[in-house]
């Protein structure tokens, strides 16, 4: 078996390398880093090949048989008889792929949970013994800590905007995960929204199953490069 990335198909949305990050990774982009380039799979990954390619929302995967037969692109909504993968996936595959993807679920949902100051959803992500630090400005222990400084980090931002890749999922156990995100954001003040904040960052976060939901444990933010933009709106259009 082969895959085959169209790269004016690949968006970025980074769910293959997600969901199969065995067979699929990132270029320094976010995108898929096999992009228009066809490579052969390890029979052993084949199922991880089929899983990736059905994540992808944009079917931007062909997967080439050992005859040379290419199957059409599949997504999660497309996939038929004839992308099935050619070994049954075992059940310890198949609780990872679920995990990779509630693990990501919440990593993006606390991102758009501080955006639109959902903080009683954020609240719920993070264990009660969370321990987070934000660059050098905060050292904070405790859920409710976490929440109540980013509530009030927050509270004069008109608009927020975090756009997110999830890079890695390490398993560090059968209930424990460590991740790495990269993190960009956009940030305007109440009473000034012809400025932004740009935020590069990396997220390195710990979870943890409690109850058979993942919570974040511990949430690192590592700054790269921060500055303010101004374009007055009226001239943004």
């Amino acid at each position: 078996m082969r895959i085959s990335v169209n790269s004016e198909l690949c968006n970025g949305h980074g769910r293959c390398y997600t969901v199969s990050p065995d067979v699929y990774a990132p270029d320094d982009d976010g995108y898929c880093a096999d992009r228009d380039r066809s490579r052969e799979i390890h029979p052993r990954r084949e199922a991880q090949a089929m899983a990736g390619a059905r994540a992808c929302p944009e079917g931007a995967i062909t997967i080439i048989t050992a005859e040379g037969d290419a199957m059409a692109p599949v997504t999660s909504d497309s996939a038929g008889a004839a992308s099935l993968p050619a070994r049954p996936v075992s059940q310890e595959e198949l609780r990872q792929l679920v995990d990779r993807q509630q693990i990501s679920d919440v990593l993006y949902r606390y991102a758009s949970s501080v955006d639109y100051k959902d903080f009683a959803t954020l609240r719920s992500l993070f264990t009660d013994d969370a321990h987070g630090v934000y660059m050098t400005v905060a050292d904070l222990t405790g859920a409710d800590e976490i929440v109540k400084w980013i509530d009030g980090m927050t509270a004069d931002k008109s608009w927020q905007h975090h756009k997110l890749s999830v890079y890695h999922i390490d398993f560090t156990g059968p209930d424990e995960a460590s991740t790495l995100t990269y993190h960009t954001s956009h940030q305007t003040d109440a009473g000034d929204e012809g400025a932004v904040t740009l935020i590069v960052a990396r997220y390195r976060d710990k979870l943890r199953r409690v109850g058979g939901t993942w919570k974040i444990t511990e949430k690192i933010m590592e700054p790269g490069w921060m500055e303010q933009r101004r374009l007055p709106q009226p001239d943004a259009s």
